[in-house]
């Protein structure tokens, strides 16, 4: 074999590789990954006095379903309404979620988390939590983005 021969064989292998790395991205890895960050609170003008507005990107390549959220209070579950939910989320999609609640019913104690549940096209289903304590000496505040993650699977 000549020279030209080994960089013929060597490009051919490279461009065999490529492809099969293309096929499996495209066809066989399938990633559930969900980003959400916390854009405003403030009050409202109606029966639930309070609103929380949330921000979800699906940031996976599968399509994800929003079925609910729920306000937490040291593990109690506060009455609360949400506007933007269920919705379905394709790959890229962005949803707007506002959630409502009164705050008298937070009977002088802060939500400690805001948790979503999530249902993907995989057929997982996820209890995706937003810590909400305001007053912990915990480096994250409750402005940062979160994620979905493994340890977040189970409904």
């Amino acid at each position: 074999m000549q020279t030209k021969d080994y960089i013929t064989l060597a490009l051919s292998l490279i461009a065999i590789s490529v492809s099969f790395y293309n096929l499996y991205i495209q066809q066989f890895r399938r990633r559930e990954h969900l980003t959400g960050a916390m854009f405003s609170t403030g009050i409202n003008d109606s029966v639930f006095d309070r609103k929380m507005e949330y921000v979800l990107s699906n940031t996976g390549d599968v399509q994800l379903a929003i079925k609910q959220v729920e306000l937490l209070i040291d593990g109690r579950i506060l009455n609360s309404e949400a506007t933007g939910i269920p919705v379905i989320l394709k790959p890229g999609d962005v949803a707007l979620v506002d959630i409502f609640y009164k705050e008298a019913e937070t009977e002088d104690e802060s939500i400690t988390e805001v948790e979503f549940g999530v249902f993907s096209a995989k057929g997982n289903g996820y209890r995706l939590p937003h810590n909400h304590r305001e007053d912990t000496k915990d480096p994250n505040s409750i402005w940062d983005s979160f994620e979905l993650k493994k340890l977040h699977k189970g409904f």
